[in-house]
């Protein structure tokens, strides 16, 4: 035991005795350690010494036994750690009690403060002292040599334990929890309101060991503090949980609707546990949408951020700029109207139907259309003239019905397109078996022989419970077992060390991800957009497109054909114009999607659809990564605050309701938030090129430029290094400054006067003319290679016929040239004059120079000088 007494200043040694059998006890020692915040058991038995060493931070419990001096200790380890003591008397124990306290309360933060008052040469320390009773310090100091420093320490440590108490106890609003080794921070939102705090949770995780930590609760989220891991801390807004449930009394397991699951193990009663789960029911699934905390959220906006979310999408100006709606006679603005005589609940206050059809015409197609959702024209395109009419389904039934007035608006939607008005294609985006089922319920599909040239395509996409499947499979494989109630000893089985076992899983997850066909349903999507694409490019024909009620796969599919035909919606403005106007204004139904407060986890309706478009947008932005000027982050954080209910924005399932909500002023819009100064330069994609963007993108949909976004259902999982987010967080404000350095290069020729086409031409000219000097010169030597072919070219066995002067040589190449590769800059070769291999390339490279290159001249005064500045294109 001399080791344990070496630091009298800073431990403190407390003997206990434990029962083993009747009338037969073990002797302890209790040793407090402020040094290294810890709690050290030490027993001898039979001449061995056996310690047990615990952070402040594990010891959950300190229960005394009534009528005794007995006090029980539980410690959280695998397996837990539980005993109960006897010591000398209860001040004893009471003393142990105060000061495991302090230690828990404070930990390590009143050994800084001491040893600042011990460099302060016995200064009063920044607290007021408790002085010790004289029974306390004849307990503390039983042999009476305790000298004055000592006494201090421990008067201090009890004072900084009250003091800390009644600070957490005064600031508990503001989001400080005294914890071990650290003061836990974090930053409310406006109107957020803390709840419920409770020290040194467990969160159980199959990925690694359980952590311990806080957990916090609010109205708006759930917060975990991990003490020693920051990765393992979570940030959980309530609109993610789609169930709370109840496990073994005091764990609580939260399944969230972005393929996560959280399991906490609370140390606590099975009553407060209860209190937790109502609280989280209460909250996440409120009776009224109008109780989310869209409705508490504020945000306070800067003096340069002037966008209003919800003012960003004027219907009738937007009109006028897809559709040219005043100069086109041949159509005409309806209004619906919410308050009074609304023919469509779920569209939008204004839409555009054909000028010739009159009002009580368009009644009449409302009774034959499902949800009298009639065909509204949504863009229009600006060469053909070719629109884009979107609507519900048709309900003839079995008996083969038919709408006079319905049948007129489809001739006149055709016959209004100048480019081709002997052609209108219905895109039916459902399989064909469903639309012949839809019959028997009394709706249907189109029978061309009554609508005159027109063509009827089914496009074969699924319905929501076929990709709500898809997506509780892939959900299932994305957690591999996380946190579904598993322990950390079960949870061993998701590794092994065998190499050949790894491969089999790796092999299986594979397999697995094909079988939930998830890249199979964002395929068909894509496929079906080139289609329609390809009708108004190609064929210059007009498109009418329908689901069974126009609200979930027709949304997706006019806007990703909007997307592609229109620069516009890739900007950040003109997306969140595009998912106001396609989603929200025509009555996507995010409420009943997305579960938005409601409580029925296994309801038929919910179907993450936007999540399957968001998805095929993410695709398009690998495929064409200069055509965007939004980033995966932002895809990232709309899908976020789609679940959050923070906003405003996507609450309710149509425009009416929000209007009947008065959403507008009472929450705030989304786009509000993310289109702030601040946030703009974190969401904007370094690479886009909007010059090089104003023809229409044709997505590759084959298969293979299909890929798994892993970005978004696996940027949760330690085991997945998130490379490609990693990477654009490091260098996106750098690759911004150098695109707008590139791009005022490219101004300043344009304003001396040169035409950037013809330099453009002239450079490639010279480029082709070399690469044929090339081939020719291959053609008469083939042994004639480059430098840079000689050194892939060397073979083993020539290297073993070289002597070893030669060998040492050609190693430094291979270096040289393995240095080039690193850098993607080949060496220049002699034969190649700088100025004639460059080619003045519309939009910047993707891998910037240093920083000390990257210097833009004053505007070249000549000719000459506008092409040696072009030459700098051959340093990129």
């Amino acid at each position: 035991m001399s080791e344990v007494q070496s630091h009298p200043d800073y431990r403190k040694i407390f003997p206990v005795w434990v029962s083993k059998r009747l009338r037969q006890k073990t002797q302890y020692m209790l040793v407090l350690n402020f040094e290294d915040c810890t709690i050290n058991i030490h027993k001898v038995n039979k001449g061995k010494e056996y310690r047990k060493t615990y952070k402040f931070s594990q010891c959950v419990r300190l229960s005394s036994v009534a009528k005794s001096d007995k006090l029980e200790m539980t410690f959280s380890s695998i397996p837990v750690y539980s005993r109960t003591y006897a010591f000398g008397s209860s001040e004893e124990r009471e003393l142990f009690c105060n000061m495991v306290r302090a230690g828990i309360a404070v930990g390590s933060k009143a050994m800084d403060r001491w040893q600042m008052f011990e460099l302060e040469d016995g200064k009063l320390p920044p607290t007021k002292f408790k002085l010790l009773s004289e029974a306390e310090t004849a307990l503390l100091f039983p042999q009476g040599k305790a000298d004055h420093r000592a006494i201090d320490f421990f008067e201090f440590i009890l004072a900084v334990r009250d003091e800390a108490a009644e600070e957490n106890n005064n600031n508990g609003n503001e989001g400080q929890l005294f914890v071990d080794q650290a003061t836990f921070k974090f930053r409310h939102y406006q109107g957020e309101i803390s709840f419920q705090t409770k020290n040194h949770t467990a969160r159980i995780d199959c990925h690694r060991a359980n952590s311990r930590g806080v957990f916090h609760l609010t109205n708006y989220r759930v917060v975990y503090h991990d003490y020693k891991h920051q990765n393992c801390s979570v940030n959980l807004p309530l609109g993610f949980i789609s169930r709370a449930l109840t496990s073994e009394g005091s764990t609580v397991i939260l399944h969230c609707k972005d393929c996560r699951t959280f399991t906490f193990r609370f140390d606590a009663n099975q009553q407060w546990v209860e209190f937790v789960v109502q609280h989280l029911n209460r909250t996440a699934f409120p009776a009224d949408q109008s109780l989310l905390f869209a409705y508490s959220n504020e945000i306070v906006l800067g003096e340069e951020d002037t966008c209003n979310g919800w003012s960003l999408l004027d219907l009738k100006q937007e009109y006028e700029r897809s559709i040219k709606l005043s100069s086109d006679p041949k159509l005409r603005l309806i209004n619906n109207d919410f308050a009074n005589d609304c023919l469509s609940p779920t569209y939008p206050r204004y839409f555009v139907v054909p000028a010739l059809i009159s009002d009580d015409e368009l009644k009449d197609v409302c009774h034959f259309r499902s949800r009298a959702r009639v065909p509204a024209v949504v863009w229009k395109h600006p060469v053909t003239q070719a629109t884009i009419t979107r609507c519900a389904q048709p309900m003839p039934g079995l008996k083969g019905k038919r709408n006079e007035a319905d049948e007129k608006l489809v001739s006149q939607l055709r016959a209004i397109n100048p480019s081709n008005s002997e052609l209108l294609y219905f895109i039916d985006c459902r399989p064909y078996k469903a639309a012949v089922g839809n019959t028997i319920m009394g709706k249907g599909f189109e029978n061309t022989a009554h609508y005159d040239k027109c063509k009827l395509i089914f496009m074969n996409i699924d319905n929501i419970h076929a990709i709500r499947g898809s997506f509780e499979k892939l959900s299932e494989l994305c957690r591999l077992g996380e946190g579904q109630g598993v322990s950390v000893e079960d949870s061993a089985k998701f590794k092994t060390k065998d190499k050949d076992k790894d491969k089999q899983k790796e092999k299986q997850w594979l397999e697995a991800l094909e079988g939930t066909k998830w890249l199979h349903y964002v395929r068909l999507l894509l496929l079906a957009a080139g289609k329609l694409v390809g009708m108004i490019e190609n064929e210059k024909a007009s498109v009418i497109v329908h689901c069974s009620d126009g609200w979930d796969r027709t949304s997706q599919l006019t806007s990703l054909a909007c997307l592609l035909m229109d620069p516009y919606y890739r900007t950040l403005e003109g997306f969140a114009i595009l998912i106001e106007k396609e989603w929200l204004a025509f009555g996507h139904k995010f409420a009943e999607r997305f579960g938005h407060g409601s409580s029925a986890y296994g309801d038929a309706q919910r179907a993450p659809i936007f999540t399957q478009w968001l998805d095929s947008i993410y695709q398009l932005t690998r495929q064409f990564p200069l055509a965007f000027e939004f980033n995966e982050r932002f895809l990232l954080e709309v899908m976020d605050q789609v679940l959050s209910c923070r906003f405003g924005t996507f609450l309710y399932n149509s425009d009416k309701e929000r209007h009947e909500a008065d959403v507008k002023s009472r929450t705030v819009s989304l786009w509000t938030w993310m289109l702030r100064k601040k946030h703009r330069l974190r969401y904007t994609n370094a690479s886009w090129s909007p010059h090089l963007c104003t023809t229409t993108l044709l997505p590759n949909a084959t298969a293979k430029c299909i890929i798994f976004w892993e970005g978004y259902f696996c940027r949760y999982d330690p085991d997945v290094s998130h490379q490609s987010l990693q990477v654009h967080a490091v260098n996106h404000r750098r690759r911004l400054d150098y695109r707008d350095k590139y791009l005022a290069l490219q101004k300043a020729i344009v304003d001396a006067g040169l035409d950037l086409g013809a330099l453009e031409q002239a450079a490639a000219e010279q480029d082709q003319q070399q690469k044929q000097e090339q081939l020719e010169i291959d053609e008469v030597d083939p042994e004639n290679h480059s430098d840079d072919e000689l050194h892939v070219n060397i073979t083993q066995q020539d290297s073993e016929l070289l002597s070893d002067e030669d060998e040492e040589s050609k190693v430094d190449e291979r270096e040289e040239s393995a240095l080039y590769d690193k850098h993607d800059k080949p060496p220049l070769s002699p034969k190649k004059p700088l100025a004639t291999s460059v080619a003045i390339i519309p939009g910047p490279p993707l891998d910037p120079p240093p920083a000390d290159e990257q210097q833009v001249e004053d505007t070249p005064s000549s000719q000459d000088e506008q092409l040696e500045a072009c030459t700098i294109q051959e340093e990129f």
